[in-house]
């Protein structure tokens, strides 16, 4: 490509830059040139993969928003897979301008992926719909998770095109023609969670966290999900989940109320009031802050996986939208070395660690001490 003179990795006076990045991106590049899209590869609609991004006609599509990675989505943002003949893309779309990228998107059709409205498929997290070439709506699925989805159809060449012809306000239920498939909740590590790490986002279902970093996770939005199963010698003998938490209380938003649901019932509320020692710095772990200590009662019932559900409220607090990613500031909370861990009333069990953050609050413990909790 630079010819003979400058062939040579690094030469002299070439224009061409020779690192691992380059090479990265070439090879992607030319990857995708031989890698022709087809929708529904092996029957397959979309993937979650283990890197946790989403496969669709083979391009492999990352989470992002605003340039900035991301693991799901938060409040009624949606993930959005704009799908033409050729390639897809993916996009997460606030609620409010959702119709304003349906109207500029041309001949693609859309696979959108948004939180269920309360009271429908309650014990689904996700709805995915198909919006077609005309604005016909085609249900797909409802989905726990998003983590490993993946949605499959031996027909879906004759599926896709019926919802594609449906007129606008057209609404089709296609559902029983897909097959869908999660990953099923991650194990307890005897350790606990340490949500500093990468692998803190595998307890997460894709909704109200952001990406895990050194300090911990901040969770975003009206709510967050994380899911696990509980060990067996605990599930049924009375375990409590044990977290210890930060929370983001500015002179604004001096209160914070956070309902903590297991398995679709209310299992206790947080409440919390800054008392006059607000949050000012909203960067990093900097915070000076008063770390706390709470728990919650994990009533699984028949099953030994729980599904805990993180809602925030603002008592008293004017009423305020979730700032832009341009301006936004912390969500409720965020954990650090969150000892979030299991014990029972009479069981000893030893803690472990666990980071999440909802933008109002947070949830962490002391740089290098870990959380120790016994079971009485």
């Amino acid at each position: 490509m630079a010819g003979g003179d400058r062939s040579a990795p690094g030469a002299a006076g070439s224009g061409l830059v020779d690192d691992a990045v380059t090479d990265a991106v070439l090879r992607k590049a030319l990857w995708s040139r031989e890698n022709e899209f087809e929708l529904c590869k092996k029957d397959t609609l979309v993937r979650h993969t283990e890197d946790g991004d989403f496969d669709v006609g083979g391009r492999e599509l990352g989470m992002s928003l605003q340039g900035r990675a991301a693991v799901g989505v938060y409040g009624g943002q949606s993930l959005d897979f704009f799908i033409d003949n050729a390639n897809a893309k993916l996009v997460i779309v606030d609620s409010d301008q959702q119709a304003a990228a349906l109207a500029a998107r041309g001949d693609a059709s859309v696979l959108s992926i948004s939180r269920s409205r309360d009271g429908e498929a309650p014990r689904e997290l996700f709805s995915v719909d198909w919006l077609g070439h005309h604005g016909a709506r085609a249900h797909i699925a409802d989905v726990p998770s998003l983590t490993g989805l993946a949605i499959t159809a031996a027909h879906y060449g004759d599926l896709i095109a019926r919802a594609d012809r449906a007129p606008r306000g057209a609404s089709l239920d296609l559902s029983r023609a897909f097959q869908v498939a999660t990953a099923p909740p991650p194990e307890w590590p005897d350790s606990g969670i340490d949500f500093t790490t990468p692998d803190a986002a595998t307890y997460g279902t894709g909704y109200g966290w952001l990406p895990p970093v050194g300090w911990g996770s901040w969770t975003i939005g009206p709510g967050a999900v994380m899911e696990f199963r509980v060990p067996e010698k605990l599930c049924h003998s009375g375990a409590i989940l044990k977290m210890r938490v930060d929370p983001y209380l500015p002179p604004s938003r001096a209160d914070l109320e956070t309902g903590v649901w297991v398995n679709g019932k209310l299992a206790t509320t947080w409440h919390f009031n800054a008392d006059g020692k607000f949050s000012s710095n909203t960067v990093g772990d900097s915070d000076k802050h008063r770390v706390m200590e709470v728990g919650a009662p994990l009533d699984t019932g028949a099953t030994c996986d729980a599904r805990v559900e993180l809602r925030f409220a603002r008592p008293g607090a004017p009423s305020r939208p979730i700032p832009r990613p341009k301006t936004r500031g912390r969500s409720n909370c965020w954990c650090r070395e969150q000892a979030s861990c299991l014990r029972n009333r009479r069981n000893p069990l030893h803690a472990g660690r666990v980071q999440q953050v909802p933008r109002e609050w947070r949830l962490r413990a002391p740089r290098g001490s870990p959380f120790p909790v016994s079971l009485r």
